[in-house]
């Protein structure tokens, strides 16, 4: 069971914390759900809802399946829109490169995505290229978690951590998509890339997000994530790696 907190603001201006050890101190709040604490209150007005959710020690998720990749795919596999793009991802050690020494570079390089996967004394993620920046003119290229079963299953969840730098104001994409029907149809679940307001992102560190999949998830017989990077025409980036995936409820 999980406990949940439904929190309406009768006027504005209401700054809500949560004392979660009942220390008199207010706990750290996820507000962004990426999994890092980035505030201790929230600021309400009147008639505004705020959902108190998956609690640390309170709600934890129990996984189903885990994946670091240390001993490879682990059952996950890549594709493309192209058939075969200029590059694709792939699972091993990553390695920082220094713009513009990438071999895709061409002008206008930035990034150089990370120099150790995110397992405490592991080596191996997935990256969109382990040692390059990535290419322009990419259509579309995958990373395919395998096809889940989740009938007489709720609550499920997917969580995994990831060093994203991209070209953001509509430029090139990152999505995370789900598919139910086999793969005939993919959803957007995640995109980094399509809101102008958030910019050109360049990570510095690994991020842990997290994602309620229940609405579509739950007692499906056939459930499956991927992963996907589109470029246009200029500016080459780090890359999106991927880290750690738990798939739970």
């Amino acid at each position: 069971d999980r406990v949940y907190a439904l929190i309406q603001a009768t006027s504005d201006n209401t700054t809500v914390t949560v004392d979660m050890n009942g220390d008199g101190t207010p706990g750290q709040l996820d507000l962004n759900r990426d999994g890092t604490p980035d505030a201790t209150s929230v600021t309400l007005n009147a008639g505004n809802v705020f959902l108190l959710d998956r609690v640390s020690g309170v709600n934890p998720i129990t996984p189903l399946y885990s994946y670091d990749f240390e001993t490879g795919a682990q059952g996950f596999t890549v594709g493309a829109t192209d058939g075969t793009p200029l590059m694709n991802w792939a699972v091993g050690v990553p390695q920082t490169k220094v713009p513009p020494s990438g071999g895709n570079c061409t002008a206008n390089c930035y990034g150089g995505g990370p120099n150790a996967d995110h397992t405490p004394g592991g080596v191996n993620c997935w990256g969109t290229d382990l040692t390059d920046l990535y290419s322009n003119n990419i259509n579309g290229i995958y990373l395919y978690s395998p096809v889940y079963d989740f009938t007489g299953k709720t609550n499920i969840e997917i969580s995994y951590w990831q060093w994203l730098e991209i070209e953001g104001n509509n430029y090139d994409y990152a999505r995370l998509q789900y598919s139910t029907d086999g793969g005939a149809t993919w959803t957007d679940t995640y995109v980094y890339g399509d809101d102008p307001s958030e910019g050109h992102r360049i990570d510095t560190a690994w991020n842990r997000v997290a994602f309620d999949a229940s609405a579509y998830a739950d007692n499906q017989s056939s459930v499956q994530w991927r992963w996907t990077l589109q470029s246009d025409s200029s500016w080459e980036w780090g890359g999106w790696y991927i880290d750690d995936v738990v798939v739970g409820q």
